[in-house]
């Protein structure tokens, strides 16, 4: 019976055929054997049970194989599954890795590495509202005769004195203040929680730095380039954004106006160097 539903038939069709034989050895084969009716039920009764018995092992070993196959396959879609999340976590990692690339190249100068101009307007704007109850300054810088260097010898050279100029201004600011490229050849550095002294001191220090600074010109000669800088600080004279830049950038103005290679600071209408 364990073989299945034909196997079940068979042994029932066997254990039938024993029991006659049993039935022969005491009577002989004679019409008497197939006389007795309690032989005769008991044989198809043992058929017809042996028969169900046979068919519902099979249903159940069907029934087995089915899962071990269903089991198989979930397995297998399991792995296939757990594969495809880990290409997909991959293909994510990437992909935001490339978005904050994509990021910084939009807010960066790709010349001298700085922040550039968009990056300077949202930088300001959150350090302003961070230090609403504090103070912060705002230094620009332009470099003194840009122009007379880039057509004296070339914008190779402009553009090697801009990188320099940047790298001389990061080395000589702390890690909390931002320098970026704000245009051109002008340069701004926001200094959070900053007076106009101290604002003045970093000022002084990135002139004298680019102030002694030697550039080797295209044809090997040594040149000197200066800056001038402006300071404007908030709150104390400028209520926004918007002031503060303007009024750094009158600073800016009122140093070039006075002999370049200097630093200004803006007090109400009055500039002082």
């Amino acid at each position: 019976m364990y073989g299945g539903f034909s196997d079940a038939i068979l042994i029932a069709f066997i254990s039938m055929v024993i029991t006659l034989g049993f039935r022969y050895d005491e009577v002989g084969l004679s019409p008497e054997v197939f006389q007795d009716k309690e032989l005769l039920v008991n044989i198809v009764l043992f058929f017809l049970v042996a028969s169900v018995i046979g068919y519902l092992i099979k249903v159940h070993r069907e029934q087995h194989y089915r899962n071990l196959k269903m089991n198989e396959e979930l397995e297998r879609a399991y792995h296939q599954l757990s594969a495809s999340h880990d290409q997909l976590q991959s293909y994510t990692g990437v992909i935001e890795k490339m978005n904050q690339e994509m990021e910084l190249l939009a807010i960066t100068d790709e010349l001298t590495m700085l922040y550039n101009y968009r990056y300077f307007q949202l930088i300001l704007e959150k350090e302003l509202k961070r230090n609403k109850y504090s103070c912060l300054s705002l230094i620009m810088l332009d470099i003194d005769h840009f122009k007379k260097y880039n057509d004296r010898y070339g914008h190779t050279m402009g553009n090697r004195i801009l990188a320099e100029i940047a790298r001389i201004m990061k080395e000589n600011v702390r890690d909390a203040d931002t320098v970026v490229r704000y245009g051109g050849e002008e340069f701004g550095v926001v200094l959070p929680s900053t007076e106009t002294e101290e604002a003045f001191r970093v000022a002084e220090r990135i002139r004298q730095a680019v102030d002694n600074f030697v550039f080797n010109c295209p044809d090997g000669t040594p040149t000197k380039v200066t800056v001038s800088l402006g300071i404007a600080c908030f709150p104390w004279d400028s209520e926004n954004k918007s002031e503060l830049i303007s009024h750094a950038d009158l600073a800016l103005y009122k140093a070039k106006q006075t002999g370049r290679n200097k630093v200004c600071i803006y007090v109400d209408d009055n500039l002082e160097g």
